[in-house]
């Protein structure tokens, strides 16, 4: 089985953050690391993630930037520090369901970059409907796509490490305040 990592890039986030934490520790596939990036926050997210350290059922790496990054070149930041083979993109107001690595696991074989998931939006646990849904279990990457701008959602994506050696990750990858969404 590949090893699969979590990069959680934080931004005062502690409104959402504990539910996101609890729900990596439930995993039924735990990852072999959680690696946070807080962006600089003004509020406790950063000391909510570091109580988390202390019990959670997998190693938790914690880099606090000196300023603020922006999203983009945060997460980027915080997958170049990842160990594992894989890297799952975590967003800090997300819940986890917990098969979702142990699912994204059994789909990684030798020659995987990437594999990515449905995204169902709820609040207050009353579903709301899927933001995105997988039309085809077999879906590809069309030819001439670059890896960031064909993936739906950044915290549908888990992917190899090696998509980090692209020069043009950062100028490629999915800019949602560019798109509207």
């Amino acid at each position: 089985m590949r090893s699969i990592s979590v990069a959680l890039a934080t931004y005062n986030g502690s409104r959402f953050i504990k539910e996101q934490l609890k729900s990596l520790a439930e995993q039924t596939v735990l990852p072999l690391e959680l690696v946070v990036t807080d962006d600089a926050s003004t509020d406790d997210t950063a000391e909510i993630v570091r109580q988390f350290a202390v019990s959670a059922p997998f190693p938790v790496r914690l880099q606090v930037n000196s300023e603020n990054l922006g999203y983009k070149r945060n997460f980027l930041k915080c997958a170049a520090f990842c160990e594992g083979d894989f890297i799952a993109l975590c967003d800090q107001d997300d819940i986890w369901l917990p098969t979702k690595i142990e699912a994204a696991s059994r789909l990684i074989l030798d020659q995987t970059l990437m594999v990515f998931h449905n995204v169902e939006a709820f609040r207050g646990g009353q579903t709301l409907g899927n933001l995105y849904q997988i039309k085809n279990s077999n879906s590809y990457l069309p030819a001439g796509a670059k890896f960031f701008t064909f993936a739906p959602w950044g915290m549908s994506i888990i992917f190899n490490r090696s998509i980090l050696a692209y020069a043009d990750l950062h100028s490629s990858s999915r800019d949602t305040d560019r798109v509207g969404i």
